[in-house]
């Protein structure tokens, strides 16, 4: 009988999840479409950026730092497995159902098992063809047709794309990078300051389009998202540690109101602040 591929779709924006120490019957990828997390890998602290495609094997226990996944956009799939060692190995064999040949097996495996790092920048097709494929898993309960296949053999050779271009990661950044990757760093320390999408582009010496360009290429998110993905997780730490009203919070963390505070807290955590200031 034809095993079911597992997948999700996590849209940590709009509710809470928790993801607790485990391991997958299979080859896990995780795909990054926004925000970041960071995943402990029994006590390696692998960090996601946006556009990144993380990857656990069988063997490997795995969790997200405190159990907490922060406010993001994540894509899974885990990929059947011929074998599924306990111990580290390169003689990982996919299921037949995917439909490599011995070849094409080897050298994605062993491509995978040597590149030491499991977090690897997605390609452009592999950013498009991850979400399509889990909703047609999704749509099928897990079982593989002609195009969730044609999907994740794209997506497979992809990823060995990536492998490939790992090492030139240590290219000369393009200026105007370098320039929003200092400003996100600023913005970080700053995010209650009253910023508006022409003052953080112009921060940048930018106009509107090229800022938010580069800044959905760093982290994913649109300007105006990652500003309130920053703000909140300000506020959270506020809450439940600084003793103070959540109105007061709210203005510190640059929101116009306690109503509107609550409403963007809630969207990106699920929850309400009070019930924070509740566990003090």
């Amino acid at each position: 009988m034809q095993p079911k591929i597992s997948c999700g779709h996590w849209n940590v924006s709009k509710r809470g999840h928790t993801l607790g120490r485990h391991r997958n019957p299979g080859l896990e990828l995780v795909f990054m479409m926004n925000g970041a997390a960071t995943w402990d890998y029994d006590g390696r602290l692998v960090h996601v950026p946006a556009r990144h495609i993380s990857f656990t094997w069988p063997w490997e226990w795995h969790r997200a730092l405190d159990d907490y996944l922060p406010s993001s956009d994540i894509y899974w799939i885990v990929l059947p497995l011929a074998n599924c060692p306990a111990k580290p190995t390169p003689k990982v064999r996919f299921h037949s159902l995917l439909g490599l040949s011995t070849d094409e097996n080897q050298s994605l495996t062993r491509a995978l098992f040597k590149t030491g790092n499991p977090v690897l920048k997605a390609t452009g097709l592999a950013c498009r063809f991850i979400p399509e494929a889990v909703v047609r898993l999704q749509a099928s309960r897990g079982r593989l047709d002609f195009g969730s296949r044609a999907l994740i053999l794209a997506i497979l050779a992809e990823l060995e794309l990536s492998v490939q271009a790992a090492p030139l990661k240590t290219e000369h950044k393009p200026e105007a990078r370098e320039r929003v990757e200092a400003f996100l760093a600023r913005l970080q320390r700053e995010c209650g300051e009253p910023w508006s999408l022409e003052n953080m582009a112009g921060a940048c010496g930018m106009g509107r389009t090229h800022f938010s360009r580069w800044l959905r290429e760093l982290t994913g998110d649109t300007p105006a998202q990652h500003l309130n993905r920053l703000r909140v997780e300000h506020a959270k730490s506020l809450l439940e540690t600084s003793g103070w009203s959540v109105t007061k919070i709210a203005h510190e963390c640059g929101f116009c109101s306690s109503h509107y505070f609550a409403t963007v807290f809630r969207n990106f955590t699920g929850l309400k602040p009070s019930s924070l200031t509740e566990k003090r």
